[in-house]
């Protein structure tokens, strides 16, 4: 069965959306959630109607839950918290780095991954993250806020493989050869999110409006 997704990512200073049609992703460029004249539903309708779908086509949305920008956050949660009530179709809640996990298991074929991405000058977010053999990411639960000196101590922790990604790791020092980083990759792209909602969907991991809930970790307007 074909499906039509919305998927919308907020989580730091830029955006983008994307639209899975007929098994083909296609996707607006992000653009900066910072000005003011940037109307994200005009961009939505712009891309749909490029893909000649209407709105009340889509059977998804799919939803970057963060960690990340508290404001982006709350932007696009009520975005897709507004569309699933007003369409009366249910969302998909991803981790957004999830989506750069994915992106590294679909360049590099491997499975195990830490992101690192800069939360102020002295917090960054963490999170380490491993993939099953049917594609399902684990280790949300290990997604924090943390100083320095805790992710160096996490760091010497690693006694495994594993690829790097994120915006943090210029700030951070990584003397662990189990740890190798990937540069090109420092933020999410939203292409990546449609592995993990489809997933979703095969196992009933849908959500209302109201049950979603953004994974803030701290209140940052980055």
């Amino acid at each position: 069965m074909c499906l039509n997704i919305l998927a919308i990512d907020m989580t730091f200073s830029y955006a983008s959306i994307a639209l899975l049609k007929n098994k083909n992703i296609h996707t607006i460029s992000s653009f900066n959630i910072r000005k003011k004249d940037i109307n994200v539903y005009n961009c939505i309708n712009s891309l749909l109607a490029s893909k000649g779908i209407q709105v009340h086509d889509l059977d998804y949305i799919s939803f970057s839950k963060g960690p990340g920008n508290f404001t982006g956050l709350r932007m696009s949660c009520n975005i897709a918290q507004g569309l699933s009530l007003g369409l009366k179709i249910p969302i998909l809640c991803v981790s957004t780095f999830i989506l750069m996990a994915e992106e590294v298991f679909k360049k590099k074929n491997f499975n195990k991954v830490i992101v690192a991405m800069q939360a102020t000058k002295e917090k960054f977010y963490w999170g380490k993250y491993k993939r099953n053999k049917n594609g399902f990411w684990f280790g949300e639960k290990t997604e924090s806020l943390l100083d320095k000196e805790d992710i160096l101590k996490k760091i010497k922790m690693i006694n495994s493989e594993y690829i790097s990604v994120g915006s943090a790791w210029s700030k951070i020092p990584n003397k662990n050869r189990c740890i190798k980083n990937i540069k090109e990759i420092t933020y999410p792209n939203i292409r990546y999110i449609f592995p993990s909602s489809l997933l979703h969907i095969q196992k009933n991991l849908t959500f209302s409006a109201d049950k979603i809930e953004p994974v803030y970790l701290g209140r940052y307007t980055f």
